[in-house]
């Protein structure tokens, strides 16, 4: 079993967090009240380090050693530190990954309630775990994630220049639907409609991910290691890729004359900064999106 012994001191902890990949970039100030939030624990060989509990789950971040990941009597992933392992289900309140102690093992330990109040506290910090959540998400394989089912009717969408109609479109997307009236009005403002041919390409796979896109009408074909899938309107594309600040991952390309409502990544996130329970909403709300994708 684990030990839990007293918390590192704030430098030490800081130190140990900011060798964590996914915090090399935040500043020391940013993560010092999330190191003073944690509990050191340390764990030999071959003992459980978390099990997976739903709703109820901690966040760990190994500092010294390796853990595996386990799903019934199968393992599933090793995790070397320092590694961050989990965050897309801790985030999403489901089962945190059940990990085991493949080495001693050393790890600072935060619950899920402690997690979201520091995120909601420290802008950098949320913006890291926004990241490597949807970095987590892109990198676990299977269809491009965010990929949307189309509405059953273009019709239904209504216009598209229309600001009340931009926010019946972002709060049908899962990610957005618990989002303040007043935020996704913001949003919807700094949206910007797009219209091109059939034919022709929104954007290929490996240019910078800098904006997420709403078909409004007509049909875009998304194209990946040869596979094809026809979105229509009602469509949500490169949301994670955008977030992520990552590049895409698909081809893009519209099947014939195609309208669509476009979303600076950029705009997005400053627009969030100034609302952080309602950035701490969207990024739990899109670890359950996305986990929805990934398991």
């Amino acid at each position: 079993m684990a030990d839990e012994v007293e918390a590192r001191d704030g430098l030490a902890g800081v130190l140990a967090l900011k060798a964590i990949p996914a915090l090399s970039q935040a500043h020391p100030d940013d993560l010092i009240g999330l190191a003073l939030r944690t509990v050191e624990r340390h764990v030999p060989a071959g003992a459980p380090l978390a099990a997976a509990v739903a709703g109820d789950s901690s966040l760990f971040f190994l500092v010294e050693g390796r853990a595996r990941e386990l799903r019934g009597d199968r393992s599933l992933t090793v995790h070397e530190a320092p590694a961050l392992p989990g965050l897309l289900a801790v985030l999403a309140g489901d089962e945190g990954p059940a990990l085991v102690a493949d080495t001693d093992l050393v790890a600072l330990e935060i619950a899920r309630p402690a997690l979201l109040e520091v995120l909601e506290d420290e802008f950098e910090l949320w913006v890291a775990a926004l990241r490597h959540a949807c970095r987590s998400a892109l990198e676990s394989g299977g269809p491009p994630s965010g990929w949307e089912p189309a509405a059953a009717d273009p019709r239904d969408l209504g216009d598209p220049g229309d600001l009340a109609e931009r926010i019946v479109l972002l709060r049908a997307a899962a990610p957005f639907a618990g989002l303040r009236l007043a935020l996704l009005g913001q949003l919807a403002v700094e949206m910007e409609l797009v219209a091109v041919e059939g034919g022709s390409v929104l954007w290929e796979a490996g240019d910078p991910a800098t904006r997420m896109l709403v078909i409004t009408a007509g049909s875009a074909d998304v194209e990946k290691r040869g596979e094809t899938l026809c979105l229509g309107a009602g469509a949500l594309v490169g949301l994670p890729e955008t977030l992520a600040a990552v590049e895409y991952g698909f081809r893009l390309r519209a099947r014939g004359p195609l309208q669509a409502l476009q979303l600076d990544g950029e705009a997005l996130v400053d627009a969030l900064e100034d609302d952080a329970a309602s950035a701490v909403e969207l990024l739990c709300a899109l670890a359950r999106h996305l986990r929805g994708g990934t398991r």
